[in-house]
Formats: C-alpha cells, sequence, structure tokens
C-alpha cells in the first residue's frame, strides 16, 4: 500500500481559495468563526479550531489584497461572535414586551464591533505576507493574541469568547 501524498494538493487548495469570489470567502469566513465556537461549553469540542483555523489561514494567505484579508477577519469575526456569545440576548427577553426589540441589535451590534479588530489582525497578518501556509498560520496566531489582548482590556475590557479559552476543559491547561 503506498502512502505517497499528491506533491500538488497544496497547491490545488490554495488556488481553490484564490478563485473564490469575495461573498463566497465572506461566508467561508463567517462559517469558520461561527464553528470556532463549537470548542466552547457546552459543545466543548476544541479539535474544531483545527478544522476552522486553516481555512482562515488559507482565507488570508490567498487574499488578492489587504482589504480582502480584512474583510474575512471581520467574517470571522462576526460568525465566531454572533454564535459565541449569542446567550447576551437572552437579557432582552426578561421583560419582552419592553426590551425584545432590542434583541436583534443587541446581538449583532457587538460583533459588528468586535470583528474592527479581527479585521486588524488579519490585515496585520496579510501585510507580513508570510510566504507559507505555516509562516501565515503562526503570523495570524500572533496578529489574533495582540488584537484579542486589545479587545479584552479596551473600554474597560470584555475577555469572554477569547479562543484560547476552548483549551480549558482540557487536562493539560488544568494543571497550569
Amino acid at each position: 500500500m503506498s502512502t505517497k501524498t499528491d506533491p500538488h494538493s497544496e497547491s490545488r487548495l490554495i488556488d481553490w481559495f484564490a478563485r473564490r469570489g469575495r461573498w463566497q470567502r465572506l461566508g467561508l469566513a463567517m462559517l469558520s468563526g461561527a464553528l470556532m465556537t463549537g470548542g466552547h461549553p457546552p459543545v466543548s469540542l476544541p479539535w474544531i479550531f483545527f478544522v476552522a483555523m486553516p481555512v482562515l489561514v488559507l482565507l488570508v494567505l490567498t487574499a488578492p489584497r489587504a482589504r480582502s484579508a480584512a474583510w474575512a477577519g471581520w467574517g470571522a469575526a462576526f460568525g465566531y461572535f454572533v454564535t459565541g456569545l449569542h446567550w447576551m440576548g437572552h437579557a432582552f427577553l426578561v421583560d419582552p414586551e419592553r426590551f425584545a426589540w432590542l434583541l436583534p441589535i443587541g446581538i449583532t451590534a457587538l460583533p459588528i464591533f468586535f470583528g474592527l479588530f479581527w479585521a486588524v489582525a488579519f490585515w496585520a497578518a496579510w501585510r507580513l505576507r508570510p510566504a507559507t501556509p505555516i509562516a501565515m498560520a503562526l503570523g495570524l496566531a500572533g496578529c489574533l493574541t495582540l488584537v484579542e489582548f486589545a479587545r479584552s482590556n479596551i473600554l474597560t475590557g470584555l475577555p469572554w469568547a477569547l479562543p484560547g479559552y476552548v483549551w480549558v476543559d482540557l487536562p493539560p491547561m488544568q494543571m497550569a
């Protein structure tokens, strides 16, 4: 049994991402961001990050312009925070006659704002322009770390739904 892999499979995958239009790229980013929240409780499947993050890395790597990378970051953050912070909408249902009309605004305004942070991270990662997917992954991870630090401290901070929280339930993290 041969274990050879196609040497061109990586370039075919990169080409596939490069051929996606702007709306397809935004949809892929939103879907990947939404999938990432599956790593958090109550689902608690951190391996989902290993499915979603490579898609985001490839979206940045194949972005034709820095602005395209920034839109991918915004879309990923919007998908991530809409699904990760959906529980905040329940507060508007305590007195639904008075506050239910605010529910759509409440669960979309914060993700729209947080998307700006991730847009900066994806823009910066694109500007670094590492040549390989591994280097891009490391650059994007570094940029996301910096903007998530900023997000959790700006305007008195909101350190909820940090991507690193997916690792909290794993035994090695509990020993730290």
